[in-house]
């Protein structure tokens, strides 16, 4: 990959995906006519300018789908769904799907999805592994990116769980669960 900043793409779909805390760490991809994913940039923000971020980002690239995660800034996901009108949607991993929407109960409309996040996870270490996946757009920011993709690792035995697990191993995977 490349760490420049394309210019922007506005010819075919893109995905954005955000992990979100203090600082949010943002992605966007688009896919080949394989499907396979290309990341052409990562960025951070504070958590105070994600909304920002986005709307410049939409002007920029021509996004049709995005994933943020519901926690723990559930009320800055939410707000992002709805400004967003439901092109960026925020996930919560939980369940055996690997994703499955979740409705509000009142009015059945889209609340955000929910995702098992093993099957997520063996998702992106496939792509990787086949090197079916592509990164650019880094901009000095490699060193971190390779400590996020390495900082999960798959727990073959999780005890009791009927499934393997990932887990951290020292905190810092933010771009993992942004690619995912």
């Amino acid at each position: 990959g490349t760490p420049r900043i394309p210019e922007g793409i506005q010819d075919r779909p893109c995905y954005l995906g955000i992990d979100v805390g203090m600082t949010c760490h943002i992605t966007v991809s688009y896919d080949d006519d394989e499907g396979n994913p290309h990341f052409v940039l990562f960025d951070t923000v504070p958590a105070a300018f994600l909304m920002e971020r986005v709307k410049e980002l939409r002007k920029t690239f021509n996004i049709v789908q995005g994933a943020i995660d519901r926690f723990p800034y559930t009320e800055i996901a939410n707000s992002l769904r709805d400004e967003t009108s439901m092109i960026v949607v925020p996930v919560q991993y939980r369940g055996n799907s690997l994703l499955a929407p979740v409705n509000e109960q009142d009015t059945k409309i889209l609340s955000h999805y929910s995702s098992n996040n093993t099957l997520l996870f063996d998702r992106v270490q496939a792509l990787v592994n086949a090197r079916n996946m592509t990164f650019s757009g880094y901009h000095g920011q490699k060193d971190v990116i390779m400590a996020h993709m390495t900082d999960m690792v798959r727990n073959e035995k999780p005890g009791d769980q009927v499934q393997a697990e990932w887990m951290k191993t020292s905190g810092n995977d933010h771009f993992f669960h942004s690619v995912a």
